[in-house]
């Protein structure tokens, strides 16, 4: 079993333990898309990794954590990467620089979740001050693993 195989069992665990919707496996095309904010259209370490997450569940919002999919599911509607991306760029009041070269993965209500396209590393960032990532990971799975630990420790 892969780590990220291992770490989406857990979020279905604890999906089902908290009753929280399941998200079903992505079956589509990986959507390679040009997320503006000085971020190269070629990211493979990113799609790698993401591709391989979303293949297993497409997304998760659990206690107030969210990690974007591909896809909406039942009651996640606007929990698409691209759609959160792109308010980020179109939008010119959310629009901030200091989110160049960042793809945002998902948030909870302290925290934004990132890809940062530069160190090819996965973030949490504190929502306010993004550019102060206070933890860094090599894999999404070691990311995904710290957010259901913290998930856990708040339910006990």
């Amino acid at each position: 079993m892969t780590e990220i195989e291992a770490v989406v069992i857990m979020i279905n665990r604890l999906a089902d333990q908290l009753d929280y919707q399941k998200n079903p496996g992505y079956q589509g095309p990986l959507p390679y898309y040009d997320f503006g904010r000085k971020i190269a259209i070629d990211q493979p370490h990113f799609w790698r990794e993401y591709g391989a997450f979303v293949r297993l569940t497409d997304g998760f919002a659990i206690d107030g954590t969210r990690v974007h999919g591909i896809e909406n599911h039942g009651v996640l509607e606007y929990n698409r990467l691209k759609e959160c991306n792109d308010w980020l760029t179109l939008i010119p009041e959310l629009y901030n620089d200091s989110m160049d070269g960042l793809i945002v993965i998902g948030e909870n209500g302290t925290d934004t979740f990132v890809y940062d396209t530069a160190s090819q590393r996965f973030e949490a960032r504190d929502r306010i001050a993004i550019e102060d990532a206070y933890s860094s990971y090599n894999t999404l799975a070691e990311l995904l693993a710290e957010l259901v630990k913290r998930l856990m420790d708040a339910e006990q």
